[in-house]
């Protein structure tokens, strides 16, 4: 894979972690994470061979379907409006978001060669972009949706980095058994939220 090919599925990862930073459209927020989930996915196929990578994104999309099927039951899951003006907490959220990926640009081949030197450089920009990106996403939202996905975002950059160190069926399992946790347990936060509207 050359290296314009390789960047291609990490960069849209990227974008769609900064999505999710920045707007507030829960239909669409869920569909830009299943579609970081493939991206990374596709960036994870570089390092490992496809019936185990598959795992990683069936457990991703079954968590993201657990979410919109909890939202549409409890009828809180709204279609977004297509061309929404930007507000300025976005605006802040973006400008934020932006300078990250790009301090992140900027200190990659030193990461990569100090750090990281067995880890191909377009999963590495991709895992801690987005492990950057959930972290703020986590700290800049307290609504239970957003730290649900910022969560499942953080753990999917987690496991994209240590995907590239070492394989371990042991971790894996566990990271899976959280992933589902976290979407299993979104029902009942999600009702709870409603209840106190």
């Amino acid at each position: 894979m050359t290296l314009t090919l390789a960047y291609i599925p990490a960069i849209v990862a990227v974008l769609c972690a900064l999505f999710n930073l920045v707007r507030r459209r829960w239909l669409a927020n869920l569909i830009s994470l299943a579609i970081q989930l493939i991206a990374m996915f596709l960036v994870l196929l570089n390092i490992w061979v496809f019936t185990v990578a598959i795992i990683k994104l069936i457990v991703g999309l079954v968590a993201v379907g657990i979410i919109a099927y909890s939202l549409q039951n409890l009828d809180m899951l709204q279609a977004a409006e297509p061309f929404a003006p930007f507000r300025e907490g976005e605006l802040f959220r973006a400008f934020t978001g932006l300078c990250i990926v790009l301090f992140i640009l900027i200190f990659l081949p030193q990461a990569h060669a100090t750090m990281f030197p067995r880890s191909p450089q377009a999963l590495l920009f991709c895992s801690l972009s987005i492990i950057a990106i959930s972290l703020l996403q986590l700290g800049l939202k307290s609504e239970p949706f957003y730290v649900l996905i910022g969560l499942l975002g953080f753990l999917a950059g987690f496991e994209l980095l240590y995907a590239s160190l070492e394989y371990s069926a042991l971790l894996e399992g566990f990271l899976t058994v959280i992933k589902l946790g976290i979407a299993l347990v979104a029902p009942y936060i999600f009702s709870v939220e409603k209840g106190s509207l």
